[in-house]
């Protein structure tokens, strides 16, 4: 059973299904390595999922992943040897495998030379050098910084950098032999890449900053409400396709632990929030974006806006104590949450200063 939800997990990952796709195209050549060498699959495949996710290759999240695939891959194998029996591999009945113009054809004589068994790519190769905050995205060039990648000429620059881990959320300035490239530059054989974060505010063009945090980050987001802070959160697992078309289409900030969330084409933008700790993840996106705060302005609740309100707007929400002891409230003008100054107000002021107190001051 987890094998099999493992399984689906990694179907799902663009990265992986172009993978499977590679390594189905090649019928029949493939196929016969691939049966041979099933058993030494093991390693390799862990390590290209551990490029692809940024995990440990010896981790058992990554072992587990490595197995799945080494096991799907071989039921796919026989599924291929029996339809190669019986179709050409160019004939239009042919089991298709991928729509995509990435996918090398069936034809073994045609399929892409320039990928290996497991779709890495064997060409040209390039130095790419990683900021020391991004090497958390990179295991393998963490004991230097750096690392050599293949190049196929035909791939974007973005794309390499976000094969070896890297979203491209996270990445600031592409430089290339010391010169500033888009991530649209192709790289050639023995360029020097060096890849930078985004400095701090990072500036994000095009609409008033605002936010979207998936599933995980209920906290940060209740918090960044309470400093006023325009901040949608999905309570619900919604999916990651559903949170990248909402993020564009309210051109919302994605944040998200989710690496390969981050890598959706459709997002408007997106960070990672890299520490699991509330008070060092609302102090990273203060860092990183530099919001302007209102705080008590927003519902914790909904992110609707509050207004002053009368104890007799919110009778029906006070009991006996909070209504004979408290006369200042305020009701979100949205889903008509009331709020008064209760038992954990000091707790909430504490958060609200030490936030403002963080700040640059503003012209």
């Amino acid at each position: 059973m987890l094998r099999r939800a493992v399984g689906l997990a990694l179907a799902e990952q663009p990265e992986v299904t172009l993978l499977r796709a590679r390594l189905l195209a090649e019928v029949p050549a493939v196929r016969s390595r691939m049966l041979e060498s099933l058993s030494a699959t093991g390693r390799p495949i862990a390590e290209a999922v551990a490029v692809r996710t940024g995990l440990d290759p010896d981790g058992l999240e990554v072992r587990v992943c490595a197995m799945s695939l080494a096991g799907g891959l071989l039921e796919a194998s026989r599924y291929w040897a029996t339809a190669a029996a019986t179709t050409s591999p160019t004939s239009s009945t042919a089991p298709s495998t991928c729509s995509s113009t990435a996918c090398p054809p069936r034809n073994p004589e045609a399929a892409d030379p320039g990928h290996d068994i497991l779709g890495r790519v064997n060409g040209p190769e390039i130095h790419v050098e990683f900021a020391p905050g991004l090497l958390l995205f990179v295991p393998r060039a963490r004991p230097t910084g750096a690392l050599k990648a293949a190049t196929d000429g035909v791939s974007t620059l973005g794309h390499v950098v976000e094969s070896l881990g890297v979203p491209l959320t996270e990445v600031g300035t592409l430089l290339v032999d010391g010169r500033e490239v888009p991530a649209g530059h192709v790289p050639a054989a023995g360029e020097s890449v060096t890849v930078r974060p985004h400095a701090h505010p990072q500036r994000v063009p095009g609409a008033p900053l605002r936010f979207l945090l998936d599933v995980h980050l209920g906290t940060l987001a209740r918090r960044l409400r309470l400093l006023g802070v325009d901040t949608a959160y999905e309570s619900t697992d919604i999916g990651d396709p559903a949170l990248a078309a909402r993020s564009a289409a309210e051109r919302r900030v994605m944040l998200s632990r989710d690496r390969g969330l981050l890598r959706r084409r459709e997002l408007w933008a997106g960070a990672f929030v890299y520490s699991t700790q509330p008070e060092e993840q609302l102090q990273y996106v203060l860092d990183r974006f530099d919001p302007e705060l209102r705080p008590w302005t927003r519902c914790t609740a909904c992110n609707g806006l509050l207004r002053e309100a009368g104890k007799e707007e919110v009778a029906d929400q006070l009991r006996g104590g909070t209504h004979r002891n408290y006369d200042v409230f305020a009701q979100c003008s949205d889903c008509g949450r009331a709020y008064w100054k209760g038992a954990h107000h000091e707790q909430l002021v504490a958060i609200v200063e030490r936030a403002v107190a963080s700040r640059p001051e503003r012209d």
